[in-house]
């Protein structure tokens, strides 16, 4: 897979390594390896788009003159709110 890069501003470098070993055995535990990888694959690029969209929205609220601690705030009250995708 891939990586798909986010923005450092999403702290979410460690956080990502721990989620995506977490879904990856989840599915080993479902699956062959070949099938659990690709279910793996797709559900993960979903997550990270999902992620990288929103950072993306902060840093141009940020360039557009938001404040960056409530840019922030909202954008993690927002991810709470709905939940992993």
């Amino acid at each position: 897979m891939r990586h798909t890069r986010c923005p450092p501003h999403t702290t979410s470098g460690a956080s990502f390594g721990i989620e995506h070993a977490v879904v990856l055995a989840q599915h080993l535990a479902t699956a062959d390896v070949g099938d659990a990888l690709a279910k793996y694959d797709v559900e993960r690029r979903a997550r990270l788009a999902w992620i990288r969209e929103g950072a993306e929205a902060v840093r141009d609220q940020v360039a557009g003159g938001g404040d960056y601690a409530e840019v922030m705030e909202a954008f993690i009250l927002g991810a709470l709110e709905q939940g992993p995708q």
